[in-house]
């Protein structure tokens, strides 16, 4: 009759050579021991193993590698962008930083007379001239007060010229062929009133910026600028050909019908008859 431990321990298995082996099992042979609640499966691990190593190594399809450039793109775009608009900003506080477009007309006349307004990218330079468009009256007040030097008006005055000139483009381009005309017209008549208006002794802008300006055109500008100007003096010159036209009709149809040194009243006198000769009785 058996009893349990007296401690309360579950028996314990000898082991070959006497050895105790805790709460383990000796097989028939002697030759393996299995501790209790381990197992090992080595098929079972190696299964696993490969399992989770063919999941992770699993190739990315075309698809994925397509989403993942996608995604790498617009990070870099993002980047760029908020790269740009803090540059700009900071350009912008800095001291050699141009004038904003909503800067008074005479801070932008007081740059653009500086080398720094020459070293602009054209499409800045271009904005800058548009906004000096039309202000001649403003810009010579602030001559007369003393805010501007003559050089500085002068320049001023060339680069808001340049500045109707784009803006004369940018219409001329947008019409049609009887359209262009008409507006090609309206500049001529408005250039004729300027030029009997404008006193002798006005300072004029100064044409050696306007050239200087025009030469570093970009080549599609210069294009459209050469394009507009050479058809203005085209028409200029049909005009004048239309006005010497029509003033030769004018003189031919005011010309009188008489000779000169005749009355118009005097009418022809019959022509003289030679009297027939009379028999004699």
């Amino acid at each position: 009759m058996s009893s349990a431990p007296a401690n309360g321990k579950a028996a314990q298995a000898m082991g070959p050579g006497g050895r105790v082996t805790p709460g383990g099992s000796v097989d028939k042979k002697g030759a393996s021991v299995d501790k209790p609640g381990v197992s090992v499966d080595k098929k079972g691990a190696k299964g696993a193993a490969a399992a989770g190593g063919s999941k992770l190594k699993k190739p990315i399809t075309p698809e994925q590698r397509h989403q993942l450039m996608i995604v790498g793109i617009a990070a870099v775009v993002v980047l760029g962008v908020g790269y740009a608009i803090y540059a700009y900003f900071d350009y912008s506080r800095s001291k050699n930083a141009p004038p904003r477009l909503d800067a008074p007309t005479l801070t932008i006349a007081q740059f653009v007379a500086t080398p720094k307004f020459d070293q602009l990218p054209f499409n800045r330079q271009m904005l800058l001239m548009k906004e000096l468009a039309g202000k001649r009256k403003e810009l010579e007040a602030q001559f007369k007060e003393g805010k501007l030097t003559k050089e500085q008006l002068e320049d001023a005055l060339a680069v808001g010229w340049l500045g109707n000139q784009f803006k004369h483009i940018d219409e001329y381009f947008s019409l049609g062929e009887i359209d262009r005309k008409n507006k090609l017209d309206k500049m001529i008549d408005h250039q004729l009133v300027e030029n009997v208006n404008e006193p002798k002794d006005e300072i004029s802008k100064d044409k050696t910026k306007v050239k200087s300006l025009i030469e570093r055109f970009p080549d599609q500008h210069r294009r459209e600028y050469d394009t507009y100007r050479k058809a203005l003096k085209t028409r200029e010159k049909e005009r004048a050909q239309e006005q010497k036209a029509a003033a030769r009709a004018a003189k031919a149809t005011s010309r009188p019908t008489t000779r000169p040194g005749e009355r118009p009243d005097t009418k022809a006198a019959p022509a003289a008859t030679t009297p027939a000769p009379q028999k004699k009785p």
